[in-house]
């Protein structure tokens, strides 16, 4: 159920609305009947969920997600209920521990955008076009080791990727085209032998 002022027949002003259980859902302030200010909506604790502004009920600008525990879980800005701009996000383990953090435009992931491992250490990082991984991206391995490089074309593997064992020694390394093996690969064992060498097409070995 929802508490608050009317004025001319529109909610104006501050409104608080209740759950069926009683507890508090979320306050928001109203204007000619369309949220506009700031919102807060609530755990089953009473804390804070989420805060934010509304202009004539859309989302915008900076608005923060938080754990029952009161530590950020999400963090971003919104333009006309569309995110836009930096957003970070963290892992609800109460650490402060950053999960990703990177660029939206109007929805859609886009630049540079990073990631990490719980422990803190980071594990992937490239950038996003159009919601699209574009360009080489490279995956690390907790210890900091690189596990993993190459190019994306529109979120798919193309080009000249390569994989790395936790030592640092070379385990593949071979061509993509549109998310598959395509041509020249070979891999190495843990000791350096050779694993495997040729062609591939279609991500199917080909010829010798």
């Amino acid at each position: 159920k929802g508490e608050g002022f009317y004025k001319g027949g529109q909610k104006d002003g501050e409104w608080n609305i209740w759950k069926p259980s009683g507890e508090q859902d979320y306050v928001v302030h109203y204007v000619n009947g369309k949220q506009n200010g700031k919102c807060s909506n609530f755990n089953a604790n009473g804390t804070i969920n989420r805060e934010g502004f509304f202009v004539n009920d859309k989302k915008s600008g900076a608005w923060t997600w938080y754990s029952e525990t009161g530590k950020k879980t999400m963090e971003g800005s919104f333009r006309e209920d569309r995110q836009n701009g930096k957003w970070v996000y963290w892992f609800d383990t109460g650490t402060g521990a950053k999960e990703s953090e990177g660029y939206f435009a109007d929805d859609l992931q886009d630049s540079l955008w990073t990631y990490w491992y719980k422990a803190g250490p980071k594990w992937k990082e490239g950038r996003y076009r159009n919601n699209f991984k574009e360009g080489v991206w490279t995956n690390w391995f907790e210890s900091g080791q690189k596990l993993q490089e190459g190019p994306f074309i529109k979120g798919q593997e193309n080009g000249f990727w390569q994989s790395w064992y936790e030592d640092g020694k070379l385990k593949d390394a071979g061509f993509f085209k549109n998310g598959v093996k395509e041509g020249l690969w070979s891999g190495l064992y843990p000791d350096g032998k050779r694993d495997y060498e040729g062609n591939f097409k279609n991500d199917l070995r080909d010829g010798h």
